[in-house]
């Protein structure tokens, strides 16, 4: 085995203790490191704020995991720095422990990753200045990108465009069907057009666009009248009360079911429940609930102007709505819910799976670090 040429150190907020989007890229970071490792072509430790362990799945070498210690996560940081030859950081938020260490350690290449809301609702000064001192920022998406751009003085060039990917463990369904048992959790039958959402449901977070679908859903009734409308996620009490308030206010509470939290084990089995999966967001970064919904071969309706755009293949594997208009969300989930075939489901896993999944993701991740 040749010796390593360089040694990776990858800091990021949480890649284990929760299961959302920029958790998963994480995940799936973390697994393309080991590989290499494995391949011998590079050697790589992790360090995270907020885990509270790895999971060897995904990574088996050093991993400092600090448990929300935020002084622990400094030092360890620091420590970790001097060894390393370039690092990798997951988040702008630990822009502070990065730049103490650049005043340190000057010749350390220095990588930025900048997934959505990271940019355009918490960036603060110290982050601007990591993201100008930085060597090379990973964007999930072009959006993202531009996002950055709008918001920090800089070259174009030092940002590239590192979409998500799906989780390597992602278990790809070999059939096409609504799974039996979830139908009869929901009392649905198998000839029920159903919608289906999974989101992050916060009363902070208003841009997901679930609202605007129990909205349209009247309008969609009038061409499905026994449409369902299925919209999961952990829900804070203010944002329960909010939605069960919407839900009544146009008269679909027939229609609409908030379920809750999805178990990981379940995830598959619920987007297969759903004739389309549809989250008409605004602000998205990218939305690797997308590309996970066709990867189950079930067609998905997002915003046309926001990182979702990407997920999409601008629109070429998916549809594309204006994410203010209630007409257009309308219109689109009837065309999609008379579009659906057997045939459109396997071309859009082969679809995402050639866009989208982890061969082409690590291939693209040896190209930037031997860059």
């Amino acid at each position: 085995m040749s010796k390593p040429r360089q040694h990776i150190l990858f800091a990021n907020l949480t890649a284990f203790s929760a299961t959302g989007g920029l958790e998963k890229f994480n995940r799936t970071l973390l697994y393309g490191l080991n590989k290499s490792v494995q391949e011998g072509t590079i050697s790589a430790t992790g360090i995270s704020l907020y885990d509270t362990q790895a999971n060897p799945a995904y990574f088996t070498g050093s991993y400092t995991a600090c448990a929300g210690r935020r002084m622990t996560f400094m030092r360890k940081f620091i420590q970790l720095s001097y060894k390393a030859d370039t690092i990798i950081i997951g988040h702008v938020n630990l822009a502070v422990p990065v730049l103490i260490k650049r005043l340190l350690m000057r010749r350390k290449k220095i990588i930025v990753v900048a997934h959505g809301i990271d940019i355009t609702r918490f960036l603060n000064k110290s982050g601007r200045l990591l993201l100008q001192k930085c060597h090379q920022i990973w964007a999930v998406s072009e959006y993202t990108k531009q996002q950055i751009l709008l918001r920090c003085s800089l070259d174009s060039n030092k940002i590239v465009v590192y979409h998500n990917a799906l989780d390597p463990f992602f278990e790809l369904p070999n059939s096409f069907h609504k799974p039996s048992f979830l139908l009869e959790r929901y009392g649905i039958s198998p000839t029920t057009p159903v919608i289906f959402t999974l989101a992050r449901l916060s009363a902070t977070e208003k841009d997901k666009g679930y609202d605007l679908v129990i909205e349209a859903l009247p309008q969609v009734l009038l061409h499905f009248p026994n449409v369902r409308y299925l919209l999961a996620g952990k829900a804070n009490q203010q944002e329960q009360q909010r939605l069960q308030a919407l839900i009544e206010q146009y008269g679909v509470q027939q229609h609409v079911q908030l379920i809750g939290y999805v178990a990981e084990s379940e995830i598959v089995a619920h987007y297969q429940l759903g004739n389309v999966f549809i989250m008409p967001s605004s602000k998205e970064g990218f939305g690797i609930v997308f590309i996970e919904s066709m990867a189950c071969g079930v067609p998905a309706i997002a915003g046309n102007v926001d990182g979702s755009v990407d997920a999409l293949l601008n629109g070429q594997v998916g549809y594309l709505v204006n994410p203010k208009s209630v007409a257009n969300i309308a219109e689109t989930i009837v065309q999609a819910l008379s579009a659906g075939t057997v045939v459109s489901s396997s071309y859009l896993q082969e679809q995402i799976v050639a866009n989208f999944g982890f061969e082409k993701y690590y291939k693209q991740l040896t190209s930037l670090l031997n860059h």
